[in-house]
């Protein structure tokens, strides 16, 4: 509601007063450029695939799943495009400030409009944190539960049922790469771990396809042209990832890389 009143504001005020005129760039625009801000676009649409995580426990997931993510994804998309058209038609350098959505408000508004967009934010921020919470230990519960992660992380407090140890582990992390770098150090080191994600699944798909070639199985039109095109996407962008997230990434292949050699040949739990 509240980027709903802010976008309806700010197209209001700049069909009355017109935008303002941008700053020039201080320099020519690069293809290296262009794949940076895409890097950091892959954090923002991110996210979409932590509903898979629940999905075993819907009613329809063949048929509720495909039209959710399509819908989120295109809702976002909107909102995404519609608030930096009010960015940039508001505020004259937007990359000049720590804070462009406030700015923003605060030349459309006033400086009332641009504080409760701050607060609004705060609030985004812990609805982020709280469904983080909720399906992130998830995964390492899930992954524990079937042997392939050691069990201690598939424990379950005997008094709130829940995956304690899971959650613990998450929030130690949480709060470690919070001190440990910025925000924008974070969010490259989030969009570097989705592109290993997201080119391991097209992976997967093109091997999956092979193996259930049966007439049952769904098969969506084109699945190895859009496989083989997300993991073109995936490398190049990998290419030109800053090596300052080099570090944690390969310490955490490697440690990857050492469970799976450990539980590799163990049987799963039935």
């Amino acid at each position: 509601m509240l980027l709903g009143a802010f976008i309806g504001a700010g197209l209001w005020w700049m069909a009355v007063h017109g935008s303002v005129t941008p700053v020039p760039l201080a320099h020519a625009i690069e293809p290296r450029d262009w794949l940076e801000a895409i890097l950091v676009l892959v954090y923002a649409y991110g996210g979409f695939e932590a509903v898979l995580l629940a999905s075993g426990e819907m009613r329809d997931t063949r048929h509720d799943v495909p039209i959710a993510l399509m819908i989120g994804v295109a809702s976002v998309a909107v909102i995404y495009m519609l608030v930096q058209i009010v960015v940039s038609g508001t505020l004259s350098n937007p990359g000049a400030t720590q804070r462009p959505l406030a700015d923003s408000a605060a030349a459309v508004l006033g400086s009332g409009a641009a504080a409760a967009i701050a607060i609004g934010a705060l609030f985004s921020i812990y609805g982020y944190l709280s469904a983080n919470m909720l399906h992130t230990p998830r995964l390492t519960f899930a992954l524990a539960e079937r042997g392939d992660i050691p069990a201690v992380f598939a424990r379950i407090h005997p008094r709130f049922r829940t995956p304690y140890v899971s959650i613990a582990l998450y929030t130690v992390f949480l709060l470690a790469f919070t001190l440990a770098g910025n925000f924008r150090w974070n969010i490259t080191l989030s969009a570097i771990v989705r592109l290993f994600t997201y080119g391991s699944i097209a992976i997967a798909l093109l091997i999956l396809r092979k193996r259930n070639s049966g007439a049952d199985a769904f098969r969506l039109p084109g699945g190895a042209a859009l496989a083989v095109a997300a993991i073109l996407f995936c490398v190049v962008l990998l290419v030109q990832a800053p090596l300052s997230n080099t570090t944690v990434v390969v310490a955490t292949a490697a440690a990857a890389a050492l469970n799976w050699a450990l539980v590799r040949n163990r049987t799963a739990p039935a």
